[in-house]
């Protein structure tokens, strides 16, 4: 699983959490993103207050969203027309993806290993 783009003033980017956590919430998750992202490529002539995110969903429907932040906190996300009601989906499958791609292979054994443990 991936995330299909995160993007930041027509920057790509791949950043990871510094530390032994995972973001709980996907706002920061994107807190975070748009600390890295402008702080690695400040460009003053494009508008720094928003991040375009892409994923595809379950059912495989490509999804893009605009995060958009004031003063460096995130305040919301719009979705293209149309897929607003997919939303909570959204942000969950985005976190979903961004914690299975920054997780080390040990930290995805131990979650495999408790997941199972519960049934």
């Amino acid at each position: 699983m991936q995330i299909n783009k995160i993007q930041s003033n027509h920057y790509t980017n791949q950043t990871n959490f510094t530390g032994g956590h995972h973001p709980r919430h996907f706002s920061s998750m994107m807190n975070h993103l748009f600390k890295k992202t402008i702080g690695q490529n400040p460009d003053m002539f494009e508008a720094t207050n928003t991040i375009i995110v892409s994923t595809k969903l379950d059912n495989g429907k490509e999804v893009t969203g605009a995060a958009n932040f004031f003063n460096g906190k995130f305040v919301g996300l719009v979705l293209e027309e149309g897929c607003e009601h997919l939303k909570s989906k959204f942000m969950k499958t985005v976190l979903d993806k961004y914690i299975e791609k920054i997780s080390s292979k040990n930290i995805k054994d131990k979650i495999s290993r408790n997941e199972k443990s519960h049934f």
